[in-house]
């Protein structure tokens, strides 16, 4: 098995567009190849994906990406994406909705995130050919964490 394990994922003002125009070549050059030629490719999906504008209060920038985001995560070969991070909620509810309908839509699996803490703690595990990785995506204890009765990442102290 030829597996990818990956850091953040996330357009900058340099290659928004590109992300919204779905160039996946253009974004990802000389990788691309060596992506899509894993069985299995993870990222840490460091953003919402959501048209949302009402960003929340928060210390540091909201970072948000266009819905063109998932295709050219797929396109790329990105099988999952971690969403337990502190970017998750920056448009709110409204934004990590929209960002795990968008990943869904694009056929790239998440995890790291749930309903509720018990949700949250899922693994995820992919197997091919009697190989298995399991990816255990944790954030800091902080506001986008999950609770008993709220969604959220899977939380990390």
């Amino acid at each position: 098995m030829k597996a990818l394990l990956l850091g953040d994922i996330c357009p900058t003002e340099e290659n928004f567009q590109l992300y919204g125009e779905a160039k996946t070549e253009e974004i990802f050059t000389d990788a691309l190849p060596i992506m899509q030629s894993a069985d299995f490719v993870a990222v840490n999906l460091e953003c919402a994906i959501t048209e949302h504008d009402k960003a929340i209060a928060k210390f540091g920038p909201p970072l948000k990406a266009p819905f063109g985001t998932a295709k050219v995560l797929k396109e790329a070969g990105v099988t999952l994406a971690g969403i337990s991070n502190n970017h998750v909620f920056d448009f709110g509810k409204i934004g990590a909705m929209d960002t795990l309908k968008a990943l869904s839509d694009a056929g790239v699996d998440t995890t790291g995130f749930g309903d509720n803490y018990y949700d949250s703690r899922r693994n995820y595990v992919f197997e091919k050919d009697g190989q298995k990785i399991c990816v255990i995506a944790v954030c800091e204890h902080e506001y986008s964490y999950a609770l008993e009765d709220r969604m959220g990442s899977r939380p990390f102290d």
